[in-house]
């Protein structure tokens, strides 16, 4: 399983469907933009530490396609 900590802070999303991992950055309270997903649980907490660095470029491509 995933440790906690980190991608919390950064906004990081983790949610499971099935066997599928799925990530996601808020992009304010309301709204998230789904960057990836694994079926390799090993992999969550690489995915994790690769996506934190790379948040704020994320909430900038993302944050004008907000719906009104």
């Amino acid at each position: 399983m995933y440790r906690k900590g980190g991608h919390n802070d950064a906004g990081i999303l983790v949610t499971r469907e099935g066997n599928t991992y799925h990530f996601a950055v808020e992009l304010d309270v309301d709204s998230v933009v789904e960057v990836d997903s694994t079926q390799d649980k090993e992999r969550v907490n690489e995915i994790i530490d690769s996506l934190i660095p790379k948040v704020p470029e994320i909430r900038e491509q993302f944050g004008n396609c907000l719906p009104d």
